[in-house]
């Protein structure tokens, strides 16, 4: 099932067993940086690579994904997404905890926080950018309240369950609301394609 707004959608355990294992391989579960703030806690996926397997896990995930967000970008947006999922803007599962509030207020994906009009992020030789944004939920929902994506002026809020999707454009305002119990887990990453013209 899927839900479509201008702004986001959101598809309903589209998320296959195979990008969940893969998922569940690469994860590390004892190793969190804390982004300023003590918003959330993080792991970037790429720091834990350290042999073929893994690489090679790494590799099969991102084709995975590809092949999924470029089905629903092609029924959308239609984006060039052709960079697809850039090494230097790597996947990472962001970990929101009840017990602090964990929360992440509102942002934007293709520009420095707090812009009104950013310049976008770009990537390698600055010819690529993000071009859509995405999250997977990574936790069954009975085991977390709260932690609601908000995206601007969808006056929807969208609780993420396991294997569920949200893709958004980079350049829509959304946030993340205080996770009140329990822990959510998601991967989030990005899409990349040619500089916006």
């Amino acid at each position: 099932m899927s839900k479509r707004t201008d702004t986001h959608q959101i598809h309903r355990g589209v998320v296959n067993h195979v990008i969940l294992k893969l998922i569940k391989r690469l994860r590390q579960i004892d190793s969190w940086e804390s982004p300023p703030h003590n918003l959330y806690e993080r792991q970037i996926l790429n720091q834990f690579i350290t042999d073929d397997t893994m690489m090679s896990h790494m590799k099969e995930l991102k084709g995975h994904l590809f092949q999924l967000l470029s089905r629903i970008n092609d029924t959308t947006w239609k984006f060039d997404i052709s960079k697809g999922i850039h090494d230097n803007d790597s996947l990472s599962i962001l970990k929101y905890s009840g017990t602090h509030g964990h929360n992440f207020p509102w942002h934007v994906d293709d520009g420095p926080q707090g812009h009104e009009a950013p310049e976008p992020y770009t990537f390698g030789d600055g010819s690529t950018c993000r071009k859509l944004a995405f999250s997977i939920g990574l936790t069954d929902y009975r085991t977390f309240e709260g932690g609601v994506i908000e995206f601007d002026n969808s006056g929807l809020g969208n609780s993420m369950k396991l294997g569920d999707i949200i893709v958004w454009p980079g350049y829509t305002p959304h946030r993340v609301l205080p996770v009140t119990s329990g822990t959510r887990y998601t991967l989030v990453g990005y899409m990349h394609g040619p500089i916006w013209r």
